[in-house]
């Protein structure tokens, strides 16, 4: 038996990849900081299936940059990794080890304790919470050229970022 969801806005992927809801905006759909849409003229006709893609791509030799997504439901778990025994500070080292590393997060929902989840490849069916109580962050990787929104506009940002650089031995 079919049944239709609770919220009309809550279908599955409804902003399509690297895209996130947001339920208390007219445009229902944003992309993460750091991509754009990947048919503009699509989000034009507020269709958003089409998802977004990265405005720069990350660079692992000349470092990342963080930002913290605040108060969402962590992306699905399509191609993810799951350590319950190292806590946030080593998840993060662990996701700049890999190029790969879309996104990290605590694995412990309430945000305390250890656990770490790292997402690798587009992030699908992220939500922001409108309510308070979820303080569940999700921290997605930047190049760190894309600091300069940050450094210049920090109100339009509204990020919270950690910068790292990777030095490679040759």
């Amino acid at each position: 038996m079919y049944s239709f969801p609770d919220d009309p806005w809550d279908g599955y992927a409804l902003c399509g990849a690297n895209g996130f809801c947001r339920s208390n905006r007219f445009s229902r759909c944003d992309c993460l900081q750091g991509f754009v849409p990947k048919v503009p003229e699509q989000w034009q006709m507020l269709n958003w299936s089409g998802g977004c893609v990265r405005e720069v791509s990350v660079n692992c030799s000349k470092g990342e940059a963080f930002f913290k997504l605040s108060r969402v439901k962590l992306p699905d778990l399509i191609d993810f990794w799951l350590d319950k025994n190292i806590g946030p500070e080593e998840c993060r080292v662990e996701c700049l080890k890999n190029c790969s590393c879309t996104a990290y997060a605590n694995s412990n929902v309430g945000g305390g304790g250890s656990g770490c989840r790292m997402w690798f490849g587009d992030l699908m069916d992220i939500s922001e919470f409108e309510d308070a109580i979820y303080e569940q962050n999700l921290y997605i990787c930047l190049s760190a050229s894309e600091l300069g929104c940050i450094i210049e506009n920090p109100p339009q940002c509204q990020i919270e970022v950690v910068v790292y650089y990777m030095f490679l031995s040759l």
